[in-house]
C-alpha cells in the first residue's frame, strides 16, 4: 500500500502537469508554466508533507 506522503506527492504532481497542459493552450508566458509546473508539482507536496510531519500526521501538535 501506498504512503499518504507518496500518494499527496502524486496528486499534486498530476496536478501542476495538468495546470501546466491547462497554462500551455491559454499563456505564452513561460515564466507562469514553469512556475505551475514546479509550485504545484514540486514545491507545494514537499511543504504539505513537511508540515504534516511537523505536527503530526494528524493535524494536531
Amino acid at each position: 500500500m501506498a504512503s499518504v506522503d507518496g500518494k499527496i506527492a502524486t496528486a499534486f504532481g498530476l496536478l501542476g502537469i495538468g495546470l501546466w497542459l491547462l497554462a500551455l493552450q491559454f499563456s505564452d508566458n513561460r515564466l507562469l508554466r514553469l512556475a505551475l509546473l514546479i509550485g504545484v508539482g514540486m514545491v507545494l507536496p514537499i511543504l504539505i508533507n513537511t508540515i504534516r510531519a511537523r505536527f503530526g500526521r494528524d493535524g494536531h501538535a
